[in-house]
């Protein structure tokens, strides 16, 4: 086609196959599929930036040379809209485009490979194309295109009404990341597939990047390259298909699933952790356009996870470790090398009104065979029945028949409100991201699930466990914080004694905010027992028993909370502060390195690693640690501190000054913790200042042991500073304080 005299599209002589012709009903090796996608979606970023849409993008129109170029041929229903702009759907127009070459309402292009919209015969944008672009890559993948039937009407409806089997149902060998990919560009609303061709391709050229991604996932012996593969089921709308319920193996509870089921070998990879069956939830992915339902697809897979936890025989990575995988494409088998497990199951959220559809899949982790598939599709009401399904399919197909505890039953959510529920959920959602700002939203979300369901035990030692945080970090006063997690801890182990997570908010408030360390050793020890693979309370555990001088024992904590959480970067980063308490600072400099290996963003671990280069000798090292982190935390005083100490320290005086007024000029609209103060007026010599400081954190009390060092509580941490503690020393006011 061509417009204004400017050709679009140049034919030449080519020697070669079309798309078609080269699949020819069977799905293509995963590296050639890649190739080829990321050049036609290249030449569509380019159609699409010139205003141009396709309207009959099908593999019989996608030309291969023998070359190895890939051609879009025959624009003859293309039309040219008033778009100029690529990647931004609000540049296509959503009235009648100018110029068009063809009719506007008409359904023209090849039926299989229509976009819903333009089967409807509706104004088309580039989206249309892509979700063509995605019916291809389906049949370079497959060998078969995902919507058919034997009448036009019928594939019509098959496109309108009806989703595809999943691609990986037809060719197990595929990468999960183009799996999920050719999902989203097969939605049948635009607005949930991708914006552009240019995010396609981008997409597309990670998953070509990711490590094992183009090998055969299957060994050869289970599926050739030019084998023929199964024919895809029979597609269904929320239903199960009827005519294939007796090729299908019944869900639990009898519900009719699409499935696959095989022999399962349950030993571990030489990598795994132990001999016994073991297990990674990755974070269900969301399908929704709406980011709410993203926290609900992270609160489901944590759920499975707790559940699965409680499960005697079954090794479970923990939450963080497996969420770490998040948004990434990772190979299954570099996942299962690295969290040291032999499956890994993953899903897929999809919520239309109150109506769901959850799909889960268990992966071997050697080699990427799927071991079992199952899609739910349930009221939203069911949710905690459909958990329940989720856990109790997997520990079967796994050959778990240890249970549970003295009931023998699978853990259950501490509500039956499903608004609670959800609320609860994005509550720790924001309470796992560690920072000021996130932790007021989680506050937040718990006390609104305690107004919906004012007995939801889960709800109340999360909102302690925000409290305790903010104190912690000296973004609200510690006995304000304190006086705040008090009574949802009581209130949570009044309405559930055997829940172990308020026994832990027990402890975490000891340790931060009392020196009766014995009292928080009690609580930490019942928390244990009653979920003895909570890394987090081991870690916190390890910190309180580093307090205590009780060394050997908190070494075991640290190592067993690593062992559980591997790839979580605030675990390396507490346990660091453990050995850092205990005088070891080679191994906590060690794991705070890891840390930042996990995550070079982690703020905690940078501010930590400033502390350790400052006690090494290595100024230069911790003024630039110190430095970043307190950008990366918005310059909060608490992390500026540092900063002016070290600056004071080395010379940096009047830098050191400028800061000192920036945390003063704050107190005026927000708490500002006399820490900060100590240690840069200590630093710079002002006696009368630091006196001030030092009355004001005497007042106030408690909070900050854990943070500056060794084996006492509150103020007297201060005095193994090499700087801070002389100056204090000197004050007339410090006989006082050892009262």
């Amino acid at each position: 086609g061509a417009h204004e005299g400017q050709p679009f599209l140049v034919m030449e002589a080519l020697e070669g196959e079309t798309l078609e012709q080269a699949v020819g009903g069977n799905p293509l090796p995963t590296d050639r599929v890649l190739t080829i996608a990321i050049q036609v979606a290249d030449a569509l970023g380019e159609a699409h930036g010139k205003g141009v849409l396709h309207r009959d993008l099908k593999s019989a129109n996608i030309f291969v040379t023998d070359a190895g170029r890939t051609k879009i041929l025959d624009f003859g229903l293309a039309k040219l809209t008033a778009a100029v702009e690529v990647g931004h759907m609000s540049s296509m127009p959503t009235s009648v485009p100018e110029g068009q070459l063809t009719r506007e309402g008409a359904t023209l292009g090849t039926v299989a490979y229509m976009s819903p919209e333009q089967a409807r015969g509706q104004t088309l944008d580039a989206r249309s194309d892509l979700f063509s672009l995605g019916v291809v890559l389906y049949e370079m993948a497959t060998g078969r295109v995902p919507f058919e039937g034997p009448t036009e009407a019928v594939v019509f409806d098959q496109i309108l009404n009806h989703d595809p089997p999943p691609a990986i149902e037809i060719n197990p060998r595929l990468p999960t990341g183009l799996v999920r990919l050719i999902g989203r560009m097969l939605q049948k609303q635009p607005a949930e597939r991708p914006a552009s061709a240019a995010e396609i391709r981008e997409q597309l050229e990670e998953i070509q990047r990711a490590p094992g991604s183009l090998d055969s996932i299957l060994p050869a012996e289970h599926v050739s390259s030019t084998a023929p593969v199964k024919p895809p089921p029979r597609p269904d709308d929320w239903g199960p298909d009827p005519e294939a319920a007796e090729d299908s193996l019944q869900g639990v509870d009898g519900h009719p699933a699409t499935q696959q089921s095989l022999p399962l070998d349950t030993s571990s990879s030489p990598t795994t952790r132990s001999s016994k069956p073991s297990i990674a939830v990755l974070p269900f992915e969301s399908m929704s356009v709406d980011p709410e339902d993203e926290f609900f697809a992270t609160g489901l897979s944590e759920e499975i996870i707790n559940a699965l936890a409680h499960l005697e025989g079954l090794d479970v990575a923990a939450r963080t470790s497996s969420f770490s995988f998040k948004g990434k494409q990772r190979d299954v088998r570099e996942i299962g090398e690295q969290l040291g497990v032999g499956t890994v199951l993953e899903g897929s959220v999809r919520r239309a009104g109150n109506r769901l559809r959850i799909t889960a899949q268990l992966v071997k982790a050697a080699d990427g065979y799927h071991l079992w598939s199952e899609r739910y599709d349930r009221e939203m009401e069911d949710i905690f029945a459909i958990q329940d399904e989720i856990t109790e399919a997997i520990v079967k197909v796994l050959e778990v028949h240890l249970v549970r505890g003295q009931s023998g039953e699978i853990a259950r959510p501490h509500t039956t409100n499903a608004e609670a529920y959800e609320l609860c959920l994005k509550g720790r959602h924001f309470w796992a991201q560690r920072t000021p700002q996130s932790m007021h939203k989680a506050i937040e979300y718990f006390e609104r699930a305690i107004e919906v369901d004012p007995k939801y035990a889960v709800a109340y030692a999360g909102l302690a466990d925000g409290y305790i945080i903010l104190g912690a970090y000296q973004v609200i006063p510690p006995p304000h914080a304190a006086s705040k997690a008090r009574p949802c801890i009581e209130k949570a182990i009044a309405l559930d004694p055997t829940l172990a997570e308020p026994h832990f908010s027990k402890g975490f408030m000891q340790l931060w905010f009392s020196d009766d360390w014995q009292q928080g050793e009690s609580d930490f020890r019942r928390a244990l027992e009653l979920d003895p693979r909570a890394a987090t309370t081991h870690v916190y555990f390890a910190l309180l028993l580093a307090m205590a001088g009780q060394s050997a024992e908190s070494i075991d904590h640290i190592s067993e909370a690593q062992r559980l959480d591997p790839l979580a970067p605030f675990i390396h980063a507490i346990g660091a502060l453990a050995y850092r308490t205990l005088g070891d600072y080679d191994t906590a400099i060690g794991s705070l390195r890891d840390a930042l290996e996990i995550d070079p963003n982690s703020t905690l671990a940078q501010w930590l690693l400033a502390f350790c280069y400052r006690y090494t000798g290595r100024i230069d090292e911790a003024v630039l640690l110190a430095e970043s982190a307190a950008a990366a935390a918005d310059r909060h005083p608490t992390f500026l501190g540092m900063v002016g100490y070290l600056y004071a320290i080395t010379g940096r005086t009047d830098e050191a000054m400028a800061i000192m007024r920036d945390i003063e000029a704050r107190s005026d609209q927000s708490y500002v913790s006399p820490l900060s103060g100590i240690l840069i007026y200590s630093a710079l010599g002002d006696m009368e200042q630091l006196a001030l400081h030092v009355q004001r954190l005497r007042r106030q009390g408690g909070g900050i042991a854990p943070l500056y060092a060794t084996n006492r509580p509150d103020l007297e941490a201060l005095l193994d500073d090499p700087v801070a503690g002389p100056s204090i020393r000197e004050l007339p006011m410090w006989p006082a304080a050892s009262d």
